[in-house]
């Protein structure tokens, strides 16, 4: 008896599928727009204190002087000093 995994396959005939329409879509809306990005302007400032997060992303950028976490959706800053 002999077993195939046809999971490999079913995944890239999904993919060929679902791909070219989100591409597609992306597109129209960009035309939509008359091709312009979004603004990405902040409409309003949120100050909040907090001492621990979960699912934190952390790194410490090239030039070693930077810490680069995000936290809440957001992405931060922070001399490796302190601050």
């Amino acid at each position: 008896m002999r077993i195939t995994c046809r999971l490999p396959l079913a995944a890239a005939i999904i993919a060929a599928l679902v791909l070219p329409a989100t591409s597609q879509a992306q597109r129209a809306d960009s035309a939509s727009r008359g091709g312009a990005t979004l603004p990405l302007k902040p409409a309003r400032t949120v100050k909040f204190t907090t001492d621990e997060g979960t699912w934190v992303s952390l790194d410490v950028s090239p030039d070693g002087r930077t810490l680069v976490f995000d936290l809440s959706g957001d992405v931060y800053t922070l001399p490796i000093a302190g601050g």
